[in-house]
């Protein structure tokens, strides 16, 4: 037998080169590539368990099943899976190495808690989150402004409830309740719920809460006005839902809750009440306020930026009635 020698190409992420270079120059060198993958790229699922029924100090029936694979979906034995769960649950084992077939199984507990989920993770990796399903809870100051995330409701506008079973593992089956009108929302989860304020919404104060296959939430007591202005952005940024245009002279700026439409002299669907901008803390001009074409909830404000605004991060905020939106960010 002729002894032979292993290269390999590279320590990185990505596709590397395998070759086996024999000794006797009688038997040809052998090539071949190899795909490296960033741990990254090990994802969990689940397999089994998700979506049970809840019962106190009772095991789940079926246990959570889990398999780790990569994005070829080849899988990855002896990867440790830690899991971890809500307050009061309790899980075993708390963790396990995966099998052969990359899975590893745990049983669960929950808690009394509203909201039982386990969570479980690998090392510099993914995590995966799996819900065990109880009644819908919604708390006081949870019904807020899908834009800005303050409390209460406007007619016609986009709103935002957060909460605890909010779905029951069929986000299609979801209801908001307002008083005795029931509301199909656009997006369900178990913690968030999003769905269109009805326009002809009466102000004053309504009673809210989320039907779903497990049951109706305890209501609670929301307050509906005219308008509730906010800009959509992101709050890890702070930045918002804003588009320069017009060669940096202009912005677009998305949000919602400005209050009732009507029909302006171009055809397009206008806000009755007059909206007011600050940029930089100084007032600039809007040269629009309405609903964004096409989008019903979706308020659309263009403002003219000041000539002498520098270059940058700038702040942003919006007042209709009175009322001032939530502050965010913008670069010019």
């Amino acid at each position: 037998s002729a002894s032979v020698t292993f290269n390999v190409q590279g320590l990185q992420t990505g596709v590397e080169e395998l070759s086996a270079e024999p000794a006797d120059p009688a038997y040809e060198t052998a090539f071949a590539r190899l795909q490296v993958l960033a741990p990254a790229d090990v994802q969990l699922s689940v397999l089994a368990g998700a979506n049970q029924v809840a019962t106190l100090g009772t095991p789940l029936a079926t246990p959570i099943l889990l398999r780790a694979a990569d994005v070829n979906n080849l899988p990855y034995p002896g990867v440790r899976i830690q899991a971890a769960v809500t307050a009061g649950g309790v899980v075993d084992p708390p963790s396990a190495l995966t099998d052969d077939n990359g899975q590893a199984s745990f049983r669960w507990t929950p808690s009394s808690g509203a909201l039982n989920e386990l969570v479980a993770s690998i090392a510099s990796g993914p995590a995966v989150t799996v819900t065990a399903l109880g009644q819908p809870m919604v708390p006081d100051g949870a019904v807020v402004n899908a834009a800005s995330y303050k409390p209460g409701l406007s007619p016609g506008s986009f709103a935002t409830i957060f909460g605890a079973n909010l779905a029951a593992g069929l986000p299609a089956q979801t209801r908001v309740l307002l008083g005795t009108r029931t509301v199909v929302p656009f997006y369900s989860s178990e913690r968030q719920v999003n769905f269109l304020v009805p326009a002809d919404s009466s102000e004053g104060t309504v009673d809210v809460s989320v039907s779903t296959s497990m049951g109706v939430s305890t209501a609670v007591h929301v307050a509906v006005a005219n308008v509730s202005p906010g800009i959509f952005f992101d709050s890890g940024s702070g930045y918002g839902a804003v588009l320069t245009v017009a060669g940096g002279k202009a912005i677009e700026i998305y949000g919602t809750g400005f209050g009732a439409l009507q029909i302006d002299a171009l055809g397009l669907l206008e806000t009755k009440l007059p909206v007011d901008a600050l940029v930089a803390g100084k007032p600039a001009t809007v040269t629009f306020h309405g609903q964004a074409p096409g989008f019903p909830g979706l308020n659309q404000i263009d403002v003219l930026l000041p000539d002498n605004l520098p270059a940058g991060d700038q702040t942003l905020s919006l007042s209709v009635g009175g009322l001032l939106s939530n502050q965010v960010k913008f670069r010019k």
